[in-house]
């Protein structure tokens, strides 16, 4: 945007109709100025330059296109002169900046008015005369765990398919022994293991590619999953509770690949 100002520098140095001085760094009746504006506007007098100065100021601190339109008149105030072309190519790079972000803005909100029923859990759209399919969903996987989990607990018989995420796919509940699976984390966690299938069916997937596993991480708690030897199914290789420091190491270091609730 700054190429605008080419065409303007080498008009610099034609004479332009003496105007009316006015004393150095006074101020605009209603429009205050500020001395890193009155020095720009001391300078405008004998260079164009610093208009365009102006402008990568105003955009590296991150000022909006209005504040920018403001201080541009501002500066061209000051200096006393109703430089034409500074003030016209000044103004429309300026413009131009506005009308992007307005443009933005307008599709930021035409996306948020298409959602016309958000659900007030998962903030999906969902029908007005029915329950959310999404959280229909999420539920129904959440109770297929618990009913699975208690089975495979009771009966030591592994369930296959028992849950899933669309990050992962199925998940199955295996009874292992001491070193992994339900059998392992019972005897373990046997008073907080009926969490499981809440973490699970609610909670953010991260992806540790390196080591093949995945986490599914809940509020303190998490799970630990890693692939079968045979098939696309993942089982559970560890649970625990209460653990921030750990929970906290997990999202700093892998990949979230599912957002839960």
């Amino acid at each position: 945007m700054f190429g605008k100002f080419g065409p303007i520098l080498p008009s610099i140095g034609k004479k332009e109709p003496e105007l009316p001085k006015k004393a150095p760094g006074s101020k605009l009746p209603g429009d205050p100025i500020g001395k890193e504006e009155t020095a720009f506007a001391r300078a405008l007098q004998k260079d164009l330059r610093p208009v365009a100065e102006a402008l990568r100021t105003a955009l590296a601190r991150g000022e909006g296109p209005g504040e920018l339109k403001r201080r541009l008149e501002r500066i061209l105030r000051e200096c006393g002169t109703e430089s034409a072309a500074a003030l016209e190519e000044a103004m429309k790079a300026a413009g131009e900046l506005e009308a992007a972000k307005d443009a933005e803005d307008a599709k930021e909100e035409k996306l948020a008015n298409d959602i016309a029923n958000p659900c007030p859990q998962c903030h999906r759209n969902m029908p007005k005369d029915g329950p959310c399919s999404f959280c229909a969903k999420r539920k129904a996987n959440h109770e297929a765990g618990k009913a699975a989990f208690d089975e495979v607990a009771k009966t030591h018989k592994d369930k296959v398919g028992a849950m899933e995420r669309d990050s992962i796919g199925k998940i199955d509940f295996i009874w292992g022994d001491d070193t992994e699976g339900i059998c392992h984390i019972m005897g373990k966690h046997k008073a907080d293991a009926q969490m499981i299938p809440g973490v699970i069916a609610y909670g953010d997937v991260y992806e540790d590619e390196a080591n093949g596993k995945y986490f599914i991480v809940k509020k303190k708690n998490f799970v630990s999953l890693r692939k079968m030897n045979a098939g696309n199914h993942y089982l559970i290789t560890g649970f625990t509770a209460d653990s921030p420091d750990y929970v906290a190491r997990i999202r700093k270091e892998h990949r979230l690949v599912e957002k839960g609730e």
